[in-house]
C-alpha cells in the first residue's frame, strides 16, 4: 500500500532525474516537463520485480523498471522498501536488491535522509 507521501517523493526525485538528464543531454527532441506533477505523464511501468531475502525475511524490496519518454536508452529504476521507504530514483540498471541505495546518481537521497548515512 503506497501512500501519497511515497507517490510525492517518487514524482520529485523522478522530476530532478528528468532534470539533470535534459541538463546532460539537451533538450532536443525531449519532452518538455514544467513540474513534478507532470512527470508520470511521461512515463510508464514495464517491470516489477519483488524480492525478500533470507538475512531478513521482514523487508521486502519491489523494484519497477519504466520507460521514459526523456531516457528511452535506460529508462528509469524505482526501488522502494516496505512499502514505505524510497531506497532508489535513477536510471534502471537491473539492481532490484536492496543494495540499489548504493548506485549513484541516486535521486532518492535528497528525499530519504538515512541514505545519507
Amino acid at each position: 500500500n503506497w501512500n501519497d507521501g511515497l507517490f510525492d517523493k517518487l514524482r520529485k526525485a523522478s522530476f530532478d532525474y528528468y532534470r539533470d538528464f535534459v541538463e546532460e543531454v539537451g533538450m532536443d527532441e525531449m519532452p518538455v516537463i514544467n513540474s513534478s506533477a507532470e512527470v508520470f505523464d511521461f512515463c510508464a511501468p514495464s517491470n516489477l520485480i519483488i524480492n525478500v531475502y533470507d538475512k531478513n525475511p521482514d523487508d521486502t524490496f519491489v523494484t519497477i523498471e519504466l520507460n521514459c519518454e526523456w531516457e528511452i536508452e535506460h529508462g528509469m529504476q524505482w526501488t522502494v522498501k516496505n512499502d514505505d521507504e524510497l531506497i532508489f530514483v535513477g536510471p534502471y540498471d537491473g539492481v532490484s536488491i536492496g543494495f540499489a541505495f548504493e548506485i549513484e546518481p541516486n535521486y532518492a537521497r535528497k528525499y530519504n535522509p538515512q541514505l545519507s548515512k
